[in-house]
């Protein structure tokens, strides 16, 4: 499997250009490979189009478009044929193996199509691999060649020979593609927007950013930080590697990477690698599913309530005919903002997601998709199912990852199995003499105090969490 190889630098002047990116020419990770069922599709979107992922029976991962090519039907409602370990559509029970080949027409007699009949029926297979705990998709399928010669996106600080370890989250985010990248190229907010969380506001500091290269290729700033003796190399490898390698005294090493994937206007998903190598300790190390509740998602929460904001303040403008471009409506006077300078610098010249041609006319602007995810406030009594429909962690998150699908299953056992000690603890001390009466009573209270617990205290960390700032 080819590796990554670090892009040239070419540095160049911004200016308007005809070398625009196709960004369906790109190795894109869909999922971790952990949070996938091989036995179940997966519905997943990417660049305005719908794909399942599905496993063959004995072999790897693939990722079709979710159509049958018989009448169009979600082939991710199908299910895996449990003869043939083949896809099954759901609406006729068409059958296609791991190539995309038709393999089996129920109405047909024979039901077996001939080779040439298998191809021509043949569902839409794209270009995939696995890699570091990944998996990845080449949404240009025509030009499997060039995907096969093409390296993933890797990261340096994502190699298990060089002693990194990792762990890894996935969130649908609604809110755009260049909304995500701007916010992740932007490490002054951190100590404010995620106080409490990953920074403290009385330990912001100056930025002293520099700018290494600006290409089409690579962008790449640097943050040498005397006072806390750290060095930060920001690497935004386009269309969606966005990384940020830190270097610690003591020569440790940690690493944020995080991939960026445009999904539709005003949509976007973010699947993220944080990784440190072997000089952390192990006691370091928590549960994946604690980590996503107490740390990964908080840091997400806070990130949505001010984009949010932002981008349906730049629609307003946009739609008064107020100045919204960047320079006009921004204010960026520090070495601090360089990065999201030298982004805004990249898609100018080599464009944002062509939406009007990946999608042939549908919705193409990001206010219009925002407002299809989470719609606009009409009243301040909307205010608070808003915020929860903003902050869905459910939807989001939850049902994507399988350690919090896990611990939610099993939290909503305990609450069960905590009502049922109660209800029987009460039940049997009516029966027994009054020497073991409190006894049960108390197991009783313990049971119930512990499904209440688990109920209104754990639960809501896996599907809404209300997050105010001036609060933190």
């Amino acid at each position: 499997m080819p590796g990554s190889t670090q892009p040239p630098c070419r540095s160049s002047p911004v200016t308007p250009s005809s070398d625009r990116f196709d960004y369906r020419v790109a190795w894109y990770p869909l999922a971790p490979l952990q949070d996938l069922d091989p036995a179940l599709p997966t519905a997943v979107e990417l660049l305005g189009r719908r794909y399942v992922i599905w496993r063959p029976a004995g072999d790897g991962f693939r990722v079709f478009l979710d159509l049958c090519p018989h009448r169009l039907a979600p082939l991710s409602e199908g299910r895996l044929d449990p003869a043939s370990g083949q896809l099954m559509c759901s609406y006729h029970g068409w059958c296609f193996d791991g190539e995309g080949l038709c393999r089996r027409i129920p109405q047909a007699s024979p039901p077996e199509p001939k080779p040439d009949r298998a191809r021509h029926l043949a569902a839409t297979a794209l270009p995939v691999r696995e890699a570091v705990g990944l998996l990845w998709l080449w949404p240009a399928g025509e030009q499997a060649d060039l995907a096969a010669t093409t390296p993933l996106p890797l990261s340096a600080f994502a190699k298990a020979e060089d002693g990194f370890r990792w762990g890894s989250i996935v969130r649908d985010l609604p809110y755009d593609w260049a909304t995500l990248v701007e916010n992740v190229a932007d490490p002054a907010h951190v100590p404010f927007a995620h106080h409490g969380v990953q920074g403290r506001r009385e330990r912001a500091m100056p930025l002293p950013m520099r700018m290494v290269c600006e290409s089409r290729e690579l962008v790449e700033a640097e943050v040498a930080s005397r006072a806390l003796a750290i060095t930060t190399r920001l690497i935004f490898q386009p269309p969606c590697l966005l990384e940020y390698r830190f270097h610690l005294p003591g020569e440790r090493r940690m690493g944020l990477i995080t991939y960026c994937l445009p999904v539709a206007p005003g949509r976007s998903r973010v699947v993220a690698l944080f990784s440190h190598d072997w000089t952390f300790p192990w006691w370091m190390r928590r549960p994946r599913w604690w980590d996503h509740l107490t740390n990964r998602n908080e840091v997400l929460d806070g990130d949505l309530l001010m984009l949010d904001r932002i981008e349906r303040e730049l629609a307003r403008r946009r739609a008064a005919g107020e100045p919204a471009d960047w320079r006009q409506a921004y204010r960026l006077p520090t070495a601090a903002d360089r990065m999201v300078i030298a982004f805004h610098h990249w898609l100018e010249r080599y464009g944002a997601p062509p939406w009007q041609t990946l999608l042939q006319g549908g919705t193409v602007s990001a206010a219009e998709g925002m407002a299809a995810v989470i719609p606009a406030l009409k009243s301040p009594e909307e205010l608070p199912a808003r915020e929860e429909m903003l902050l869905d962690r459910y939807q989001q998150h939850t049902r994507h990852c399988a350690s919090c699908r896990g611990a939610l299953a099993v939290t909503q056992r305990l609450e069960v199995a905590g009502l049922v000690v109660a209800a029987l603890g009460l039940a049997v001390a009516v029966l027994l003499p009054e020497a073991w009466r409190l006894p049960l009573v108390l197991l009783a209270l313990v049971g119930g105090a512990g499904a209440a617990a688990l109920r209104w205290g754990l639960e809501p960390w896996f599907r809404y969490r209300p997050y105010r700032h001036a609060r933190r």
